[in-house]
């Protein structure tokens, strides 16, 4: 299996898991929470909001800097050829992927959850930021592949584009 697509099941299996668990987490809270209602406790439990769960995930401006970072770093790659930077730009690239997309799978899982209690669909905002920055990650992983440092042209257009997107995806997604 190659690189992307070995990246890409990562991914959508990180999304589809954290949206899962997170659903089911949510609806476990709620749960607990009405059981906790009726029983004769000696305080009560405290109280608890996914909202504000789902408002520290959304504020991912670190986790945005980094993914801007990395196109940085990819357009020094175009322009310098360094196996072992390569790899482990590859490497913190699969791990910011990985992050991204789980993230976004509690995302969704709290849409999901908010939809079924409050009988609307309700979309968070602040996920296109984060989704750009997911996507620019991949697509710029993919890009430093050592068949493009090869190509003269390549490197020449690929460089600017990456050093120039990289403030772009920071002052969107921040």
């Amino acid at each position: 299996m190659n690189y992307a697509k070995m990246q890409l099941r990562a991914a959508a299996t990180a999304l589809l898991l954290f949206a899962i668990s997170s659903f089911l987490l949510f609806l476990l809270v709620r749960g607990i929470g009405n059981v906790a209602a009726v029983l004769p406790l000696p305080t009560p439990l405290p109280s608890y909001s996914p909202g504000d769960t789902v408002g520290a995930l959304r504020d991912l401006r670190p986790v945005v800097a980094l993914g801007a970072a990395i196109l940085v770093a990819l357009a020094i790659l175009m322009i310098i050829r360094n196996a072992f930077l390569d790899r482990a730009v590859h490497m913190l690239a699969s791990m910011l992927t990985l992050l991204l997309a789980s993230s976004i799978g509690v995302i969704v899982g709290f849409s999901a959850y908010l939809s079924l209690t409050e009988r609307h669909v309700v979309v968070p905002a602040g996920v296109l930021p984060v989704v750009i920055c997911l996507a620019a990650v991949m697509a710029g992983s993919f890009l430093a592949l050592a068949g493009l440092q090869r190509s003269w042209l390549l490197r020449t257009v690929l460089a600017p584009v990456l050093a120039i997107g990289a403030p772009i995806l920071l002052m969107y997604g921040g």
